[in-house]
């Protein structure tokens, strides 16, 4: 993981209020600034902050990444990162997000899955120069950052269980998956593969899973013949 040491430099100024005989000094720091530090693959002279998952890599489509230069700032900070959580409630306008373990102060993440990942970086010396910042981009930066699916192998719709999926231990799953090599899929449950007799494919994108021993929630993960793999999670909690 790729570690930061940043000088910034501070002056001050003086900022009027709205009484003209009296002024309050505010101090100016170069705000936070993120440039993407990963490689384009299809124009390697352009830096770009995250690369979906590579279905041709020895992970299967887990290797989503995200890369990043942090300029700017008050030292000391602090970086924290954070995932979208796609299994609590979620609106556009409020997106739930959970901590990353082990993500502190880095500039670069590994091994992602397609999604949302918030970068969150916090200067641990805000009261520096009496507190007062003629611009809060110097002591606080928040930015999305998406890990987009890999367009090899994607979900389209689903996946739908039947009535019987969440209230026993057996039940059906259609899911509509593109496949751009159009061949077999493998489809797993709770990491246990599903025998190709439970699994019929109902036309070119559509296909009906068969699971015994379903649980309350669990990943079906589904895997092309050239290891790429996607991942979906089916919640049964109300």
């Amino acid at each position: 993981m790729n570690k930061i040491i940043i000088l910034a430099f501070f002056t001050l100024l003086s900022c009027s209020t709205d009484t003209p005989e009296e002024s309050v000094e505010c101090t100016t720091v170069t705000p936070f600034s993120v440039m993407g530090n990963l490689p384009d693959p299809t124009d390697p002279s352009v830096q770009v902050k995250s690369l979906s998952p590579d279905c041709s890599s020895s992970s299967g489509g887990l290797d989503g990444r995200i890369g990043v230069v942090l300029s700017g700032g008050l030292l000391p900070y602090t970086i924290n990162w954070f995932a979208q959580d796609t299994l609590s409630p979620n609106t556009a306008a409020n997106p739930t997000y959970r901590a990353l373990p082990g993500t502190e102060n880095t500039t670069s993440l590994d091994t992602l899955l397609p999604g949302n990942y918030k970068m969150v970086v916090t200067s641990l010396n805000p009261d520096a120069a009496g507190g007062v910042f003629c611009d809060n981009g110097s002591i606080f930066y928040e930015e999305i950052i998406q890990v987009a699916p890999n367009r090899e192998l994607y979900i389209i719709d689903g996946p739908f269980v039947d009535a019987d999926f969440c209230s026993g231990n057996f039940g059906n799953v259609i899911i509509d998956v593109f496949d751009s090599i159009d061949g077999n899929l493998s489809f797993y449950y709770n990491s246990i593969l599903i025998p190709s007799l439970d699994v019929i494919r109902l036309d070119n994108d559509t296909w009906s899973v068969a699971i015994e021993n379903t649980i309350e929630s669990a990943d079906l993960r589904i895997v092309n013949e050239e290891g790429c793999g996607i991942t979906a999670t089916i919640d049964c909690s109300p």
